[in-house]
């Protein structure tokens, strides 16, 4: 079992209303699902954070690297030449 702290107001349809200050002992899942996903609570005993997942930064080679530049369309081919119009009755 889990003890946890609630941050905010809110309700549960397992465990009713609570509002800051108010803490639960439930099972870790649920009390998983109030700090995590919800973010509503905090644990009351502190629960040692498993590592995050962290995103490394890119290669200084790769972060001096041109700057994109937007693909254009191909020039459109005219539809009818001088010498057309020019023939043109």
């Amino acid at each position: 079992m889990t003890r946890i702290r609630f941050n905010t107001r809110g309700s549960s349809s397992a465990f009713g209303n609570f509002a800051p200050g108010d803490e639960l002992t439930c099972g870790e899942a649920e009390a998983r699902h109030f700090v995590e996903d919800a973010q509503c609570a905090s644990y009351v005993d502190a629960q040692p954070k498993a590592p995050e997942q962290t995103i490394a930064a890119p290669d200084a080679a790769k972060a001096k690297s041109k700057p994109r530049v937007p693909k254009t369309s191909p020039e459109p081919t005219p539809t009818t030449t001088q010498t057309d119009k020019e023939t043109a009755p």
